[in-house]
Formats: structure tokens, sequence, C-alpha cells
């Protein structure tokens, strides 16, 4: 600026220079950073489950809705749904066999065992006794829960490569109606595409949250396909509104 003193253009410059508005840092991602976060997030998710189904089962137990029981029963009737649904064997030996395997060793290892209160017991080991007895069902409700959790996260697991033939099939078949649309001339769905493709996710989100959550035993298939239907018509219309011209 022609003539204008060097405190004035000083000042003009920095005027300028706080106006303008700060630049953000740009984040960067790497498979190994999205990879580790993946699998603190599942494991965050676990240990939620595991907690949920623990907190019901005492609630339950607290308020007389069932007995101490109730987590053996539901551990019981998932190891059931893994065999009924999925019947192939895993390592030479069938899913429910192997799950009911390690459920009885994980078990044997943590769970107080058989304790009896004799007439010999000393008056402080009487109270330790008692204390474990009193402890002892919620405990169990803590075990047991975080193998249903296992098993659960299994069975979700198994049902992966449904997804991935649900997700493929629709997928290819959103790509033809796509370019029949193409060379028919057909009018651009922007607003279907944008809320169609948010919701190709959210059943794979959605799903295991609630069957992990679930405080009793459920059929997986009552989730699993409810979702995968979602899944398909969410990617089928998000190929199949994509834009015309890329």
């Amino acid at each position: 600026m022609k003539g204008m003193p060097m405190a004035e253009t000083a000042r003009h410059n920095q005027n300028q220079g706080a106006q303008r508005p700060p630049q953000r840092e740009l984040l960067v991602f790497s498979p190994v950073t999205g990879l580790i976060r993946l699998v603190f997030s599942c494991f965050g998710w676990f240990l939620f489950s595991v907690m949920a189904g623990a907190f019901v089962d005492w609630l339950g137990m607290l308020a007389g809705w069932w007995g101490r029981d109730h987590a053996t029963a539901v551990l019981t009737q998932d190891i059931l749904w893994l065999g009924e649904n999925f019947t192939s064997s895993l390592f030479g030996v069938p899913p429910a066999e192997l799950a009911l395997g390690l459920s009885k060793t994980v078990h044997h290892y943590l769970s107080f065992g058989e304790i009896r209160l004799s007439a010999n017991d000393t008056a402080f080991l009487r109270i330790v006794k008692s204390a474990a007895l009193a402890v002892q069902p919620y405990w169990e409700a803590v075990i047991l829960s975080a193998m249903s959790t296992v098993v659960r996260v299994f069975i979700l697991c198994l049902s992966t490569v449904f997804y991935l033939i649900v997700f493929v099939v629709t997928m290819i078949d959103g790509l033809v109606e796509r370019e029949l649309r193409k060379e028919g001339g057909g009018i651009e769905h922007a607003a279907v595409f944008h809320h169609a493709r948010i919701w190709v996710s959210r059943p794979l989100a959605y799903a295991p949250i609630v069957y992990l959550a679930c405080p009793v035993s459920i059929n997986p298939s009552w989730v699993v396909m409810p979702s995968a239907l979602m899944l398909g018509m969410a990617t089928y219309f998000t190929f199949f509104t994509f834009r015309k011209h890329v």
C-alpha cells in the first residue's frame, strides 16, 4: 500500500492475520492405528456386554425374578443355539462341543468350587466361608455372563460370511440397476443415496449390541436375519441411487 507508514502496514498485516481462520492440523490415520482403535473398541464393547449381563443377573436375583441358575441356563441355551445354527466342524470338532468343553474348563478354574461349613472350622474360617457363600452366586454370574458373551461373539463371527454374501449380492444388483438407469436417462435421487449410505453400516453396529446385551437367550437368527435384511436394502439403494457419472 503506497504511502502507508510502516507501523500502519504492520498493524494492517497483523489484523489480516487475526481475521484469517486458524488452519486445522491434519490428522494422519494409518491402517495400523485404525486396527488398534478397532481392537480397543471391540474389547471395550465386550467388557460392557459382560458387565451389563452380570448386572442384569444380579438385579434379577436380588429382585427375585429368577434364581442363581439363570446365568447357567442362558449359557446352556446359547450353546444349543450355536449347535443348531452351525453344524459344520471347526478344527475337527463341532462348534457346540468346542464351546461346551471350553466353558467347563474356564468355569472349573475360575469358580470357587464347592464350599461347605464344618463344625471343626475356626471362627475366622467360618466367617470367610460364609462371605464366600454369599458372594459365590454373584461371582458365578460374572463368569457365566462372560462365557455367554464369548459364545455370542463366536456366533456373530461365524455369521460374517452371511453378511458378506448379502452385501455382495445386493451391491451387484444395485450396480446393474444403476447401469440400466444410466442408459435409460433416469432421474438422480441424491437424497435417497445420502440416507441409504448411512444405513449400510448401522445394522452391523446395532445388531451385535442388541444381541450381546440381551439378558435372555434368543435365537441368533432373530437378530441376524433382520439386520441382514436392513443391510441388503441399504446396500441396494446406495448403489442403485449412486450418481450416474463418477
